[in-house]
């Protein structure tokens, strides 16, 4: 019912509002590139005011990847193929946090180890994010910043080691890069139930591989609404919760939305950040 809901709301997406210029378009094939990515950009406006409405509608006590709103949707529209995708950012580690959270930086710090890494990107983005002010001349190509970060992608000013940021096969282990597990959207905590693997492994030294492949398991099985019931996880013992519980919930605040509308070889995307907290609209881009 749910599911029918959300599509509903997806389909709902005002086609009258762009139906004179999509009838434009289809009048004139030598349309040009730019008008037709603002002719798509009306459409996925309205479209990313839905996915929002489905977010709000979203009160549960807790958020995890079993729920209709982080399973990718592809649908069918008369204007092209859209496809949406939300993906919680309060999975991720909070690179403003590092230098400034202790057990944000502690969490880093051993993500750093776990990726083989060298700590040297972690005195950079020290000194990039304004935490410590840099001594002598700063190894980088571009000025420091001196401020916290807008984007993850700031990484690729100070660090140009690309397996570390996107990820590589490191003595026949393949590991995943910084990029895809930091982000500048969060309050410092981490929604256990949407974690991934290598974040999971963060959280403590505990933590190891079987341990985090347990937590896993358990939350695919039922999700986490408290603390109290990560003990029902096996090896995770009430010492361990202690030390993690201001670090982890279970409920994500912020959201990654991206919108795409494919016809033919022609695709408009649309990405955008959403606080749910103050109901904003933090970031928006077309291309």
């Amino acid at each position: 019912m749910i599911l029918l809901v959300v599509l509903g709301l997806l389909l709902s997406v005002s086609y009258p509002a762009v139906d004179a210029f999509y009838s434009v378009w289809r009048a004139d094939s030598a349309v040009s590139t730019v008008a037709a990515k603002r002719r798509d950009a009306v459409f996925l406006d309205s479209a990313l005011r839905k996915a929002v409405e489905v977010l709000k509608r979203d009160d549960g006590a807790y958020d995890a990847l079993s729920e209709f709103w982080a399973k990718p949707i592809v649908l069918e529209t008369p204007v092209g193929e859209l496809s949406v995708q939300i993906v919680d950012l309060d999975r991720y580690l909070n690179l403003n946090l590092v230098g400034r959270n202790p057990l944000v930086t502690a969490a880093f710090e051993r993500l750093l180890l776990l990726l083989e890494v060298d700590y040297e990107l972690l005195d950079r983005l020290l000194m990039w994010s304004g935490v410590r002010k840099p001594s002598g001349q700063p190894r980088t190509a571009f000025p420091v910043k001196g401020r916290p970060l807008d984007s993850v992608y700031e990484l690729l000013y100070f660090w140009n080691e690309t397996a570390d940021l996107y990820g590589g096969n490191k003595g026949g282990i393949t590991y995943p890069g910084l990029l895809e597990l930091t982000t500048v959207h969060s309050d410092g905590k981490i929604n256990l139930n949407t974690a991934p693997y290598w974040i999971l492994r963060s959280l403590d030294d505990e933590l190891d591989d079987a341990l985090a492949r347990q937590i896993i398991e358990e939350r695919e099985r039922s999700p986490f609404k408290s603390l109290q019931e990560v003990l029902r996880v096996p090896g995770v013992s009430a010492d361990l919760l202690y030390r993690i519980s201001k670090l982890v919930k279970f409920r994500s605040r912020y959201f990654k939305i991206t919108l795409k509308l494919k016809r033919g070889e022609f695709q408009t995307v649309l990405e955008a950040v959403y606080d749910r907290a103050t109901d904003k609209v933090l970031e928006k881009a077309i291309y």
